[in-house]
């Protein structure tokens, strides 16, 4: 410790009064030589005891002249002196006390016998010499006592000095361990706030709005800890000073109990900055991935909304298409039915045609020409209908079954088909009809003229006869063969009447028969016509019955491709989310999965085909139970195979769609899992190999200078930073193992690798924490340690540089050679 200008006076003083005293030792040696020479004449007894007493007597002053000084000294060293050094003063002054306290008993006998030498005062000796005696034995007197309460008063300030040193160390170490605890509770409460805070739900559990609630209770943590960072530094800085300046005044345990406590509070508040900071940008991140999730889950929803209205519209276009496919069928067989009647009113038609009776016969042409007209005002009809066919199957005929739109095509084409050969028909049929009305008209007229002829020569002939009756035989078959020549001549301009009569007869009898028979045979058709008309249902569900059978064989064909389909899938679905499997094998599987989700989405048209046509059976089958009026075993049997078929399809499509998005969703969950695991476990590897080289080459330098020391220090602080940001991340890599390892969905990855990899990375982690720890403490003892000698040096330094030596005359003895080196 450097003296103050004050104390370098007062040294000065000391000095001073040191040269006063040797200077009266000196006057006191010429006295006695004076009084030795004065007194040679006198009794040389008396004289020569009154010498010895006053050298002796000036050498008690003397020596306690000396133990004053020193005293005096040990007081002037004492300032500034820490608690060691103050001790050792001191006990160096109890010594001297000691020391004057032993010349006590030779100080009052030296005292007493120069009073008894002075009492009465001899005359043999000079009077100078009882005179100096006199006064050196009240001089040793007067000093022993000043010197007794220099010694008091010295000793009392020292300890006083010595008692209230140790309680302003005492203080100001309780001062800095009540700071540096006040900052450890502070501390611990705000680590308890922030577990509390971030401690409950899993990451998984927790929504988007509180992840940024508490990203910002998190910042606020940042925010009150930066607000006392400054304070934790003072108070570090603080500490190291005070155990820099007062190593020597405290125990060792002292000092390494106060830096363990700043180190835990570096540490801790360290760890706790790096904490918040980690768990902050943990949160950030994790807000990230989640805002992110939410937007992929929007995209996905979008997509799935979009998907939802392509099915609806793709449902309502195949609605619309099975409803104008069913109008078409609709007008296509109404025009059948309308053409089936209209073929059988032609039928009813033609089965009088061949009748000799005009008026049925125009009975007949009149009604053919009602079906023409008909048959002509339902040409524009027909002709809408087709049109509307054709255009349906031109625009929505890809919409289709191949089947379907065959069978539509068929229908269309026999309708037209029908129509056609109707029409003509019909026509053929007036025009036949016509030419019968002219036929049987000119016959009728033909026969009537005929008939006429005949009852005319009938009448001739009788009257002939009759004329005749009386002449003879020969002359009346003469007269009467002429008669009937002449008659027959006249009325049929030939010669042979009969002949041609019997011949014409002969003629109408036939075509009379053929009328008949052509009569006859209408009758049988009009009959079998009547017969089933009598039964219309029988041709049609005669038709229908094909119509259910083409159906049903349709139907099942397409039930049996799907049905193949199915389980197929489910096997895929079973194989793909069972077992166990690494990274690539679940990569592997998410990508098969995604080309069967595709196929799912694919097939489901199938699925949407197989229920129309299993409809159209139901509908048909239900429309035969209707017409049959009844019940039919055959047709319930149909109903319950395809409403089976149907529900069986429609369940394991639903099952294996939501199979497969089960499977899709916790594969890519899985895998997302894994992926975060693994980007954290590299991270943390790759920067655990670094500080792990780092320390590697790291060696101790053997420097003691303060800074360097210090820069050093602050390094590996920062690397505990580090450390304990890196803590949180190696929370989060074996939070993220265990949850990989410890979930009981299948498929599941393999647990050997990810439990092996999180626990190396947990030992490299707490070898390397425990290194850092370890070169931090000795950092710090080292560097209070510098501190502290550089300190002594310069404060050394200074005061020898200050100090005024005093060398003097010494005595060869060891209690001289200590208070030399005490004063020098």
């Amino acid at each position: 410790d450097i003296p103050t200008e004050s104390e370098l006076a007062e040294i000065l003083v000391e000095s001073g009064e040191e040269k006063e005293l040797e200077e009266e030792k000196a006057e006191h040696k010429k006295e006695i030589k004076m009084k030795k020479e004065k007194g040679s004449a006198k009794s040389s007894l008396i004289r020569q005891e009154c010498l010895e007493h006053d050298q002796r007597i000036v050498a008690l002053v003397s020596m306690v002249r000396h133990i004053e000084v020193c005293l005096k000294q040990q007081q002037q060293q004492s300032l500034g002196r820490s608690l060691i050094p103050l001790e050792d003063i001191i006990r160096q002054t109890e010594a001297l006390g000691l020391e004057l306290q032993d010349l006590e008993p030779e100080v009052n006998k030296e005292v007493e016998a120069a009073a008894q030498l002075l009492e009465p005062r001899p005359a043999d000796v000079p009077p100078q010499l009882l005179l100096a005696l006199e006064k050196d034995g009240q001089g040793l007197a007067r000093g022993y006592e000043s010197a007794r309460g220099v010694f008091e008063t010295i000793l009392q300030g020292l300890q006083e000095h010595r008692d209230s040193y140790k309680k302003a160390v005492a203080t100001e170490q309780e001062n800095l361990v009540g700071r540096v605890v006040d900052l450890l509770s502070w501390l611990r409460e705000v680590e308890a706030r922030m577990d509390g805070v971030m401690a409950g739900k899993e990451e998984k559990d927790i929504t988007v709005d509180q992840t940024t609630q508490q990203l910002e209770l998190c910042k606020e943590f940042q925010a009150a800890m930066t607000a006392r960072s400054k304070e934790v530094i003072d108070t570090a800085f603080d500490v190291q000073v005070f155990i820099s300046e007062r190593a020597q005044d405290l125990a060792p345990e002292q000092s390494r109990h106060l830096l363990g406590q700043l180190q835990s509070l570096q540490g801790g508040f360290h760890q706790a900055i790096g904490e918040a900071r980690a768990r902050a940008e943990a949160l950030t991140n994790q807000r990230a991935r989640e805002e992110e999730l939410r937007q992929k889950e929007n995209a996905k929803e979008e997509e799935q909304e979009k998907d939802r209205e392509r099915e609806r519209e793709m449902a309502q276009k195949i609605e619309v298409v099975k409803q104008q496919k069913a109008e078409c069928s609709q007008k296509l067989e109404d025009l059948n039915l309308w053409l089936a009647g209209a073929a059988s009113m032609l039928a009813n038609q033609k089965a009088g045609a061949e009748s000799g009776d005009v008026d049925v016969l125009q009975e007949k042409q009149k009604e053919l020409k009602d079906v023409q007209r008909e048959l002509q005002n339902k040409a524009e009809g027909v002709a809408e209908t087709i049109r509307s066919v054709e255009d349906f199957l031109s625009e929505r005929g890809d919409c289709l079954s191949p089947e379907e739109r065959e069978s539509l095509q068929g229908a269309l084409r026999r309708m037209k088909e029908q129509y056609g050969a109707l029409r003509d028909a019909a026509d053929a049929s007036v025009s036949q009809l016509d030419a019968a009305i002219s036929t049987t008209l000119q016959q009728n007229t033909q026969r009537a003229k005929a008939e006429e002829d005949l009852q005319e020569t009938r009448g001739q002939i009788d009257a002939l006869l009759v004329g005749l009756s009386s002449l003879s035989q020969p002359a009346v078959k003469a007269a009467t063969t002429r008669s009937i020549r002449d008659v027959t001549d006249a009325a049929f301009s030939s010669t042979q009447p009969e002949v041609a009569l019997q011949s014409h007869t002969d003629m109408l009898q036939a075509e009379m028969q053929q009328l008949q028979a052509q009569q006859a045979q209408l009758l049988q058709v009009a009959q079998s016509t009547r017969s089933l008309l009598e039964q219309p249902d029988s041709a049609d569900r005669l038709r229908k019955s094909e119509v259910l059978r083409d159906e049903l064989s349709k139907f099942l064909q397409e039930h049996g491709g799907l049905g193949a389909w199915l389980d197929q899938s489910e096997q895929e679905l079973r194989s793909l989310g069972e077992g166990e499997t690494d990274a690539q094998g679940l990569k592997g599987r998410l990508e098969e999965h995604k080309k069967l989700a595709e196929e799912v989405i694919c097939h489901k048209a199938d699925l949407r085909f197989v229920s129309i046509s299993g409809q159209k059976v139901l509908d048909s089958v239900q429309g035969a139970l209707e017409q049959a009026g009844g019940s039919d075993p055959a047709l319930e049997g149909t109903r319950q195979l395809v409403t089976d078929k149907l529900h069986d399809a429609n369940h394991r499509y639903a099952g294996i769609h939501t199979k497969s998005s089960e499977l899709g969703s916790r594969l890519s969950g899985v895998l997302e899992r894994y992926q975060q695991y693994q980007d954290e476990a590299v991270s943390l590897h790759s920067w655990l190999s670094s500080q792990e080289q780092d320390q590697a080459t790291a060696r101790p330098s053997g420097d003691t200078n303060p800074q360097n020391l210090q820069n050093t220090l602050r390094q590996v602080q920062t690397l505990q930073d580090e450390l304990a940001a890196r803590s949180v991340q190696l929370e989060r890599v074996k939070r993220a193992g265990r949850e990989l390892v410890s979930t009981e969905e299948s498929p599941s990855l393999k647990a050997v690798d990810i439990l092996c990899t999180a626990d190396g990375l947990e030992r490299r982690f707490d070898t390397l924490s425990a290194s850092v720890s370890e070169r931090a403490e000795q950092l710090q003892t080292a560097v209070a340690q510098s501190v502290s000698t550089q300190e002594g040096l310069k404060g050394l330094l200074s005061w020898l540089d200050q100090l005024v030596l005093n060398p003097g005359p010494v005595q060869p003895t060891t209690q001289a050679v200590q208070d030399a080196m005490t004063q020098n």
